[in-house]
Parts: C-alpha cells; structure tokens; sequence
C-alpha cells in the first residue's frame, strides 16, 4: 500500500527511498494492483526525467517494460554517463538492446565497457573485436604513461603481437 501511495503521489515518498523501499522487500509489479492503468509507467517516466539512476533502478525493479528502450539505455550510459547502471538495465533488456549498447560504447571508444558488456551478455560471438580493441587501447594507455614493464607483461600474457591482442 506504501508504494501504491507513492506512485499515486499520495504520500509524499521520494523516489530514492522508494526504489530503496521496493528493492529490499523484492516488490515488482505484480505486487501494485492498487494503481491504475499506465501509473506506475508514468511515475518512472518522471522519476526518469529527473533522477535516472534511480528512474532505471525502479524500471528494472517494477519491470516496466514500456519504458525499455534504446533511448532510455542511451540516456543513461551516455547523457548520464552511469555506464554501471546502463549494464543494469541492460540485463533487462532483450538481446537486440543488449548488442545496442555494447555497439554504442564501441562507437565512443569505450572498449573496457563494451569488453564488459559482452561478458556479462554472452555476446563475445557476435562482438568478436571488442577483446582486441579493449587490449590494445589498454597498451596503449600503458604506452603513454611510459610504463612499458606493464605494457610488455600484457603483451606476453596475450601471446606476443600475433596474438588475439
């Protein structure tokens, strides 16, 4: 009754302690017949607006389907820069969001974020490149700061210069 009454604006309950509130009682969805058609979707939508972490949060929580989309995803990886939060979200998603996302950070050179992304999805097949890119943009970051004892050790441990790096 406490999150219907959130959701309804009754209340007064913030959207932080909410999410917090659903997250440690495992309430989803199905536990909010109270609230009318498309209130919950339209709360999250103006949480989103405001608060995005906490906006994906109760998306994921309260599994709001509606409001899973390419546009929310880039919201929060890219405008909002929570690339932790984006990978959350994503786990929500299908896999054609999924392969969005790691697509997106290999776009901007983010080659750890897409190397982590297609761990966590499975989708090292489909994204064979980005092992290769996330260890060459490590050498070269390695390279730059001058420690080139760091450098070579990484390039052993992936078989020399003909390996997978």
């Amino acid at each position: 009754r406490l999150v219907e009454d959130a959701v309804a604006g009754r209340n007064g309950l913030e959207a932080r302690p909410l999410l917090k509130l659903v997250q440690t009682f495992g309430v989803g969805r199905q536990d909010l017949p109270g609230c009318g058609e498309g209130a919950v979707e339209t709360y999250v939508e103006r949480v989103l607006r405001h608060a995005v972490t906490t906006g994906t949060g109760l998306v994921v929580q309260l599994e709001v389907a509606s409001l899973a989309t390419a546009e929310v995803l880039d919201l929060v990886a890219f405008e909002c820069k929570d690339e932790q939060s984006a990978d959350a979200f994503a786990s929500f998603l299908d896999d054609g969001l999924r392969a969005h996302l790691v697509s997106r950070y290999l776009e901007r050179g983010r080659f750890k974020s897409a190397y982590k992304a297609c761990q966590a999805f499975g989708l090292e097949e489909r994204f064979p490149q980005c092992r290769r890119l996330y260890r060459e943009s490590t050498l070269l970051k390695m390279a730059r700061k001058g420690q080139w004892s760091v450098a070579m050790s990484l390039l052993e441990g992936a078989g020399g210069l003909g390996g997978d790096c």
